[in-house]
């Protein structure tokens, strides 16, 4: 059966609706999830290494929020529903018994299968499902650059394909800096945060190439506007057969309504949906110049448009995203924070910048015309 079976892992980009693209998939019956990030490490692969009795009481332990969607705050999992009431219980005792029943030899695994046998059992108490005959996907959302390095180094055995989202560099960028200073005041954001996301943003694609893996992205901008498209091209790219449960936002079936760091309820998908090109709060025309510059490559393979001209190969004073950083955590007396504010500025300069950020072999976008 795991022969079948492939893994597909998810990363996320700069607010580029890593999780919305992981909501359309939750109900197809091809595609077998947890609700959420797994984060990997060493003591996973040790805890993979245990008996399955263990493997389960520790999976459990760790991520609790898997099996009480009311702990999960920030991704709001806890006000799902059409009335944003609900939420969901998975039974741990009955995801213990069916994770055990799946070693049926009691004897040791390969790590793949471990994470198959995972997925099955949270499968089946959620919905008593049985046959996975039909399952031609595992989804895992590493979530972050260093996540998913991790699986790659830890689980060198495992092939696996990587879809990351990604959105429109200076949106991205305005979207990121925006939410979350306004996201609880700002208090958990701060230099080396404003760094990991302008390094997100542009030095991403080279990172995950590297790893030479089939590698895709998605773009949030087509999952919203050319939604149908999109689906189709990803049914025929995965041959994933299409329904109607692909263009719903959902968690165990139920209507998400997106993350608390956004500030707003989304409704999914949205064929309105605008880029915004000018008018930044948080990007001045000199930040804007230098990364249409060092990204033209980005831009123009993704189709996004390029209003600025004049060439910035490297931008030697702070960027408008920074100096608020900086603000909000002087704003919240975070002095430690204030100490790493020339690390991080000189880190954005010797690093991101025409000569580092280089783009070859660019994935293909799902859906994009």
């Amino acid at each position: 059966m795991s022969k079948k079976i492939k893994f597909l892992i998810i990363v996320a980009g700069c607010r580029a609706g890593a999780e919305l693209f992981q909501s359309l998939l939750d109900s197809h019956h091809q595609i077998i999830q947890f609700p959420g990030t797994i984060f990997f490490n060493k003591k996973i692969k040790n805890l993979f290494n245990s008996n399955y009795e263990k493997i389960a009481d520790n999976f459990v332990s760790d991520y609790p929020y898997f099996f009480d969607s009311r702990i999960k705050t920030v991704e709001r999992h806890f006000m799902l529903g059409q009335n944003k009431d609900e939420f969901y219980i998975v039974d741990k005792n009955v995801f213990k018994d069916n994770f055990l029943l799946l070693n049926v030899n009691n004897g040791k695994k390969t790590f793949d299968q471990v994470i198959i046998d995972l997925h099955f059992a949270y499968q089946k108490t959620i919905n008593n499902q049985s046959n996975f005959e039909e399952v031609k996907y595992i989804l895992i959302n590493t979530h972050t650059l260093k996540n998913t390095k991790n699986f790659y180094e830890l689980f060198k055995d495992i092939d696996f394909e990587i879809i990351h989202s990604i959105r429109h560099p200076l949106s991205a960028i305005n979207s990121a800096t925006k939410n979350w200073i306004n996201y609880k005041g700002g208090f958990n954001f701060n230099a080396k945060d404003i760094f990991y996301q302008i390094n997100l943003i542009t030095r991403s694609l080279n990172f995950l190439t590297k790893l030479n893996k089939k590698f895709f992205v998605v773009q949030l901008e087509n999952m919203h506007q050319n939604s149908d498209y999109f689906i189709n091209d990803f049914c025929e790219k995965f041959q994933i057969i299409k329904n109607e449960n692909l263009f719903n936002s959902t968690f165990h079936g139920k209507k998400w309504w997106g993350d608390a760091v956004s500030g707003k309820f989304l409704s999914g998908l949205n064929k309105d949906y605008k880029i915004q090109i000018n008018n930044y709060d948080y990007l001045i025309d000199d930040d804007c110049n230098y990364f249409c510059e060092i990204m033209k490559k980005f831009f123009q393979n993704y189709g996004y448009e390029i209003n600025f001209i004049k060439k910035k190969y490297i931008l030697w004073k702070p960027l408008k995203c920074e100096l608020s950083t900086w603000k909000n955590s002087f704003k919240n007396k975070k002095f430690k924070h204030l100490l790493s504010i020339p690390f991080f500025y000189f880190l954005r300069i010797l690093l991101i910048n025409k000569f580092f950020c280089k783009y070859t072999n660019l994935p293909y976008s799902i859906g994009k015309k």
